[in-house]
């Protein structure tokens, strides 16, 4: 029987690289962008992401402070780490010795070393969002300043980076626990100093935990509040510093310019303008500027019409 999305992405035996082969992408998928922010100032970048430029930002660039944000339990935590132990001992602990590791605990996950760890993780991947329509009302009025701006469309056979790094977002009513991810680093970590291995001799050793590790501790990367976010319908584009993919090392240095910004110049096969489009200031300086790069490209424009409460795409180019 074919395992579900959810399943999937909750299974720490299916890794990352893995989870790709389970999820097929959409022809297309879609990335709404602003001319103008909402205090009038171009966005100068306009050009450049119509070119190919796509940023990829860090999880603490979002708007939404818990989203890509670890939650954890401290006492899940200590309790986790408390069995391992106990069931790893050749002998019984008493009760002081298993006091004494809870103690221990206490004073080394305070809440601001939780808080910390938090917020690490939120600067240690980087990511690129897109949804799967072109005609997605709010989608229009949040984030290409109320249907001024436009929408990019990306085949998603014309990247490798969408084949091997990209996923869909859950939405969920609540967070995934990462509790048992951080416990499993906290004992391996405690493990390899205790034994007075390298980081590479104890990753060769327990190569499967740690895959398994860092597996559960990027589910939340993709998990979002249903209630605000679900009618994004998102799918979002990773990069680790270091990744193995079916194709070899994915290398994040290796595919981001000095910006953060990766090529996807090759995939681009239309823009389309917002219905409101001709509210920018010079905006038939700016429709020409579109047309003589779309036509550099060899991609298509369109420009979205409202007819009876729904959009059709009036062919510019």
């Amino acid at each position: 029987m074919l395992k579900s999305y959810r399943e999937v992405l909750l299974d720490p035996n299916i890794s990352l690289s893995a989870m790709t082969e389970y999820q097929s992408l959409p022809e297309y998928l879609y990335k709404y962008q602003s001319f103008n922010s909402e205090d009038g100032k171009e966005n100068r970048y306009w050009r450049q992401n119509i070119r190919g430029a796509f940023h990829l930002s860090l999880g603490s660039e979002f708007e939404d402070y818990n989203d890509c944000r670890p939650y954890m339990d401290k006492n899940e935590v200590c309790k986790i780490i408390e069995d391992f132990m106990v069931n790893c001992s050749s002998t019984k602990l008493d009760m002081e010795v298993l006091n004494g590791i809870r103690e221990e605990l206490e004073k080394v996950l305070t809440n601001e070393y939780l808080e910390s760890i938090m917020a690490n993780y939120r600067n240690q991947i980087r990511i690129g969002c897109f949804t799967v329509l072109s005609d997605n009302m709010k989608m229009w009025e949040k984030y290409a300043n109320d249907k001024t701006g436009f929408c990019l469309q990306y085949s998603t056979e014309k990247s490798e980076l969408f084949k091997y790094s990209t996923l869909p977002v859950l939405y969920s009513t609540k967070p995934y626990n990462s509790s048992l991810s951080l416990a499993s680093q906290i004992i391996l970590e405690s493990s390899r100093i205790g034994k007075g291995r390298s980081e590479e001799e104890h990753l060769k050793i327990y190569e499967p935990i740690y895959q398994k590790s860092l597996k559960t501790g990027y589910i939340p990367l993709f998990i979002k509040e249903a209630s605000r976010w679900s009618f994004e319908q998102e799918y979002r584009m990773f990069l680790l510093k270091n990744r193995n993919t079916q194709i070899g090392m994915l290398r994040a240095n290796e595919v981001l310019d000095g910006n953060s910004n990766i090529n996807l110049s090759e995939a681009i096969t239309a823009i389309y303008l917002g219905e409101n489009f001709d509210n920018n200031v010079n905006y038939e300086t700016m429709k020409e500027e579109i047309i003589q790069i779309a036509t550099e490209m060899k991609i298509r424009v369109f420009q979205k019409k409202s007819d009876c409460g729904r959009y059709i795409n009036e062919v510019i180019l």
